[in-house]
């Protein structure tokens, strides 16, 4: 919990005289993390539980498999509104909240604009004067308490194996896969109340499934 995430948030501060508005979790906040790695050699192979030898050991003896596992609550959201002139508050406005039932329960697709994620009834716009001056600042905080984007998951797998030919010298093969189960993931959240698309899902959280091969040689 801090009133900033950066020392260069400052100086966006709704109101810089009365910074206790800005307190709130962080924006990198995540409740819950979980990461493991992991390194295995397959048992098999020369000088190994299974022995192998000539072409055998050549093509199925010494590969190591690597792996990165990553999974994480959804990040953060801190909501805004535009359309406001700025002429007396500084910084980004934001909204009122009106209910802490911001993610709507069985999210609508819509092809045209994306997945309803955020529950546009949650938030509601500022009173403002004819020139578009508020006359108040919204009652959301700078980052939602109890509300965050779609969880994270990934995986990473690798396997590479060591050719020796020499005691000095080995020639090594990698292969890597990135988001090897190709876990799109839903993002691209829009967070402006102001905008038609609010509170939908318009994107993807990571790239599609990559893979990259690798030889280099040691000496």
């Amino acid at each position: 919990i801090s009133d900033t995430s950066s020392p260069l948030d400052g100086i966006s501060a709704q109101d810089v005289y009365n910074r206790r508005l800005e307190k709130s979790v962080v924006d990198f906040n995540m409740p819950q993390v979980f990461k493991l790695t992991w390194i295995y050699t397959l048992p098999i192979g020369k000088d190994r539980a299974i022995p192998l030898s000539g072409v055998a050991n050549a093509l199925l003896g010494g590969w190591t498999f690597t792996g990165i596992h990553n999974y994480r609550s959804g990040d953060p959201l801190s909501i805004s509104i535009s359309g406001y002139n700025n002429a007396i508050f500084s910084g980004t406005f934001r909204p009122d909240w009106l209910s802490s039932d911001a993610v709507v329960n069985q999210p609508g697709l819509n092809t045209n604009g994306g997945t309803q994620y955020l529950n546009p009834a949650a938030f509601g716009r500022l009173p403002a004067t004819p020139n578009a001056i508020p006359t108040r600042l919204g009652t959301a905080p700078r980052v939602l308490p109890n509300v965050r984007g779609p969880h994270w998951f990934s995986e990473d797998i690798g396997m590479s194996k060591s050719f020796n030919f020499t005691e000095s010298a080995r020639f090594e093969l990698r292969a890597d896969a990135f988001n090897v189960f190709n876990r799109a993931g839903r993002g691209g959240l829009n967070t402006d109340v102001s905008s038609p698309l609010f509170g939908r899902l318009t994107g993807q959280q990571q790239g599609p499934r990559s893979v990259q091969i690798a030889a280099r040689i040691e000496c």
